[in-house]
């Protein structure tokens, strides 16, 4: 089946899917928070806004009366916003009723004090000549706050935040603000809105409007901003910039440039970002911001040294070093090597934090939701996202749809692109094509293409290894390259095995001798049923739909079941041909085991589909070719990779 956008063709069988679930959950994206840390960071939260909330005396500003957060200085409502979202993360992360209330509170009152006819919120604050960054503060505070509060408010209160975000997003794009260059931390703040409004309304405007403004804050159009965007200081070569650094402009008396302490904000941005959407590109910027400022921070004092910025230009002038980044590249960025500093900068911001409760400042009133809020909020879940897709065309074009990122498209020449792989973590994928040359985008490593083919021969398909550290080609006559720590466990020609089966394999060792289909379900292979509610496959461009009863479900043709005789598509069978049966899927596991692989040979075909946890079920596509082995999954040992094993026979 083909789809025919724009004279390119697309191949549905290169549609590859992208995680509903959290980017960085494979080992090598993942340390686990150390729970002590997670523990000091809900202790300081939870005392704060605690005494945040209570005048202790008739002569303390600081207290909480009437939804809102007065310190004495309330010239930046959102500012004091801030322990606000700090209750949402504590009510969030422990259920603390008293900590609910003051966040719903918060936003109620901010919302109706603020929020002004045009969907913007003000009064702008001292400096400021529109409403246009109050609006893009506010909006996020209460996206993050409505994102972690979910589960716990009521629908009413949900379907009013959630407009209350979206029409800040309406109002930043109708301001035009999308193209507007302020200031990094600004421009980044202004996808951060984006991407809450998409996560909150699922809208695709959102999401466009998101793209927009993440590439703007990168690289604006240098004719009207020249100097401003992003600037390299250190050229990455991994692709997510852990080894790479920069830093988006902030613009002083002097014009564009470097200022330690704002990038420091950007950091807590993308950052927010990467909790709110799991972006690969806001790890990156996470990654770069991390090591430009690295170098000025003082990790025993836990102090930035923010002398010669272009907005802070005065010399030996530190501040405090508390941003979230760095915890959260430790536990969901791979960093290894910012790990054993986590506890001893936690340790700091505890410090520094419950210092600030005796004194008024409404950047420190702000802080509470950015920096501490966040590293609670991040130790508590996985970053989340909306699913997507790509689809591969055969010139090697990638679509990219929902969260699937945009990495770039592959330059097959003459041959066919014919598969698209995701890495394990969603942040990148490979593409090969007919004569075997892959290419590697985001996350994904280039480890090795097939090089030369003999005559007639031409690779169908790939499979990535759990580890995104190898990968299997796989060919029209049964052949498997191995890349990587990939290992090929054996290959097979023909195979000469009737009858349709779909079957859910269950991961772990699968039976070691070949054998018959049995007429009988063996130990520890069950029927598709139960945990996979409902998967689609493709057979010879037939969609059989199946669901989560005691048994597969024939396809629906509204006649018991039984297809119409209808030819297919590709040639070959009739749809009558196709059945569905019980049978148990000893013998098929039992040559997976000894082949490593599984074959498509003239009329039979024995097809592999992963089925991850919480993933839909890879697609399967079946051509015909006169010999066409389809390969789409081996097996990988030692995992909890369930499959979907499907033999067919139009005799």
């Amino acid at each position: 089946m083909l789809v025919m956008p724009a004279r390119r063709t697309v191949s549905l069988a290169a549609v590859a899917a992208l995680a509903v679930g959290p980017l960085g959950t494979s080992p090598a994206h993942a340390d686990a928070p150390n729970p002590s840390s997670r523990a000091e960071i809900v202790a300081l939260l939870s005392d704060s806004i605690r005494s945040l909330s209570v005048q202790s005396s008739a002569s303390d500003p600081r207290y909480f009366i009437g939804g809102a957060w007065v310190s004495g200085l309330d010239d930046c409502f959102r500012c004091n916003v801030g322990p606000g979202v700090a209750a949402a993360a504590v009510a969030a992360t422990t259920g603390d009723t008293l900590a609910l209330d003051l966040a719903t509170q918060t936003f109620d009152q901010a919302i109706a004090a603020h929020r002004q006819a045009d969907g913007s919120f003000g009064p702008p604050a001292i400096g400021e000549s529109g409403p246009d960054i109050q609006t893009m503060m506010f909006a996020t505070e209460l996206g993050t706050a409505l994102i972690a509060l979910t589960p716990q408010l009521d629908p009413g209160r949900i379907q009013a935040w959630t407009a209350e975000v979206a029409g800040g997003a309406d109002f930043l794009i109708r301001n035009k603000n999308l193209s507007f260059y302020t200031n990094g931390n600004i421009v980044l703040g202004n996808a951060l809105t984006m991407a809450l409004a998409y996560r909150l309304t699922g809208n695709p405007t959102y999401q466009a409007a998101y793209e927009q403004a993440l590439a703007f804050a990168i690289t604006p159009e240098q004719v009207r901003w020249p100097g401003r965007g992003l600037v390299y200081t250190a050229i990455p070569n991994r692709s997510d910039g852990s080894d790479g650094a920069a830093y988006l402009t902030e613009a002083g008396a002097g014009g564009p440039g470097y200022d330690p302490e704002y990038t420091m904000l950007q950091a807590d941005v993308a950052t927010r970002l990467f909790w709110a959407t799991g972006d690969p590109r806001a790890l990156r910027l996470m990654n770069l911001f991390m090591n430009q400022l690295r170098p000025r921070i003082d990790t025993t004092a836990w102090t930035l040294d923010t002398s010669g910025g272009t907005r802070h230009p005065q010399a030996n002038r530190t501040v405090g070093f508390y941003s979230p980044v760095l915890a959260v590249l430790a536990w969901q960025g791979g960093r290894d090597d910012l790990t054993p500093l986590v506890s001893s900068q936690i340790a700091m911001i505890d410090q520094g934090f419950r210092g600030s409760l005796t004194y008024s400042s409404d950047g420190m009133y702000f802080d509470f939701g950015s920096e501490p809020a966040s590293i609670l909020l991040a130790a508590g879940s996985r970053p989340a996202r909306p699913g997507g897709y790509w689809m591969l065309s055969e010139d090697g074009t990638v679509y990219a749809f929902g969260a699937a990122p945009v990495l770039g498209n592959a330059p097959v020449g003459a041959r066919p692109a014919v598969h698209l792989e995701p890495t394990p973590s969603d942040g990148g994928y490979w593409v090969v094509d007919a004569a075997g040359h892959v290419f590697a985008f985001g996350d994904a490593a280039y480890l090795g293409g097939a090089g030369s083919m003999p005559a007639g021969e031409k690779v169908v398909s790939m499979s990535g290894t759990a580890t995104a550290k190898g990968y299997w080609l796989f060919t029209n006559r049964g052949r498997v390259l191995a890349f990587g720590d990939a290992v090929t466990y054996g290959e097979r020609g023909c195979l000469h095995l009737r009858r349709c089966s779909l079957r859910r394999v269950h991961g772990g060792d699968p039976p070691q001798r070949p054998g018959r289909v049995a007429h009988h379900q063996p130990q520890r292979l069950r029927l598709l049923a139960g945990g996979v509610r409902r998967r689609d496959l493709l057979l010879r461009g037939v969609l059989l739909r199946f669901r989560g009863r005691d048994s597969p479900q024939q396809a629906d043709h509204g006649d018991g079941g039984q297809p119409d005789g209808q030819r297919l598509p590709a040639g070959g069978g009739r749809r009558r041909d196709f059945r569905l049966r019980r049978h148990g899927v000893q013998g098929i596991a039992g040559l997976l085991a000894a082949s490593g692989a599984h074959h498509r040979c003239g009329d039979v075909a024995l097809l592999i589909v992963a089925v991850r946890p919480q993933r839909p079920a890879r697609r399967c596509l079946c051509g015909r070719p006169e010999i066409n082995c389809l390969f789409e999954r081996v097996y990988r040992p030692q995992t909890d990779t369930s499959f979907l094993v499907a033999n067919m026979s139009t005799s």
